[in-house]
């Protein structure tokens, strides 16, 4: 929970921080399914800062998914208040095709090698 805090404080939310610090073991992220693990974070993140995360970045663990079950995460963070999507490495490529088209300018391309430049909280 220290984590998600301190990244509110940032305004921005890095999966990977954020999954080491309050997602249950492996095995249930496995059984449970990744988008379920993704919508915990962003909700509490949501609920927490009372305008949503600036930025969600990190692997959603979707490869695979189906379109429909893609479009109800997406649904899920417009709702939740996501500024900004930045799905990598095990979020799957449809996944990252589907929110390249819902999140427009506000999808960040993130894979090896990117710079992300961040803007200070105001």
């Amino acid at each position: 929970m220290k984590c998600v805090l301190w990244l509110l404080r940032t305004t921005v939310l890095v999966f990977a921080v954020a999954l080491s610090c309050t997602a249950p073991p492996i095995e249930a992220i496995s059984k449970k399914g990744g988008s379920t693990i993704t919508m915990t974070i962003v909700s509490k993140a949501s609920e927490l800062s009372k305008t949503g995360p600036s930025l969600v970045l990190g692997g959603f663990h979707m490869a695979g998914f189906s379109d429909r079950r893609i479009n109800t995460v997406i649904s899920s963070f417009k709702t939740l208040g996501v500024g900004k999507a930045a799905p990598c490495h095990c979020s799957g490529d449809r996944t990252r095709e589907l929110f390249s088209q819902a999140f427009g300018s506000q999808f960040i391309k993130a894979e090896v090698g990117s710079v992300i430049k961040l803007q200070p909280a105001r």
